[in-house]
């Protein structure tokens, strides 16, 4: 078993993996999730980041294993396909909204509130647009919010 110095140096090493280099810092992280289907319980789980420079998703990827077997899923056995991460620059980000989260949303939707990000591809400018679902405590919804201020209703 690890000891917790070892287990911090761990999570630090992995959190610094999302930086590019000089000068980048990490703002904001959060365990969370790309919403790649039409169904509330389409999410791919990952993690979510903002840093100094980039937002950054990246899907982790996981199977579940009983003695060694894998256990397909109860819907069956997941269409195999390359792990999602999304990179958007700071600078290309052009909107971010958050849904209503009421009560039936709640009880009915998605584990977590879903927010949608915006912005514009490089190269090409075309407008990009994809919804994460986040943990509505964690520190990466305030940072969004401060980087996109929403207008008052």
């Amino acid at each position: 078993m690890k000891s917790t110095h070892e287990q911090d140096e761990e999570a630090r090493e992995f959190w610094q993996s999302f930086l590019s280099g000089e000068g980048e810092s990490l703002e904001a992280k959060a365990m969370g999730g790309w919403k790649c289907g039409p169904g509330k319980d389409d999410i791919a789980w990952g993690v979510l980041a903002l840093t100094s420079q980039r937002f950054i998703y990246r899907e982790m990827v996981s199977e579940k294993t009983l003695l060694g077997f894998r256990l397909a899923s109860p819907r069956g056995p997941k269409k195999e396909r390359e792990p999602v991460e999304y990179i958007v620059p700071r600078s290309a980000i052009t909107g971010f909204e958050e849904g209503p989260r009421g009560i039936l949303a709640r009880l009915f939707g998605p584990p977590f509130p879903v927010f949608g990000l915006r912005w514009t591809e490089e190269g090409s400018g075309a407008e990009r647009s994809e919804s994460f679902s986040v943990d509505p405590t964690s520190e990466i919804l305030v940072a969004l919010r401060k980087l996109c201020p929403q207008p008052k209703a």
